[in-house]
């Protein structure tokens, strides 16, 4: 399974406040997830949207940090 990877950078000085690496899948790999574009929310929250080609359909997903 393929990982994305999301930047927090501070707008301070620039430098990278957090790196963000996650996998999101749904069984088979041909049904794993890759978002488009994703926000920051708060330190353990993520809004992202997602784009089902195979579908044509865009879903918002909200990603929480647990543990």
């Amino acid at each position: 399974m393929r990982s994305n990877e999301l930047l927090q950078i501070d707008e301070k000085d620039m430098q990278v406040k957090r790196i963000w690496t996650f996998a999101v899948s749904n069984g088979k790999r041909e049904n794993n997830r890759h978002f488009l574009n994703e926000d920051v929310i708060d330190d353990n929250t993520m809004l992202a949207l997602f784009h089902g080609k195979s579908k044509h359909r865009f879903e918002i997903w909200k990603k929480q940090l647990q543990g």
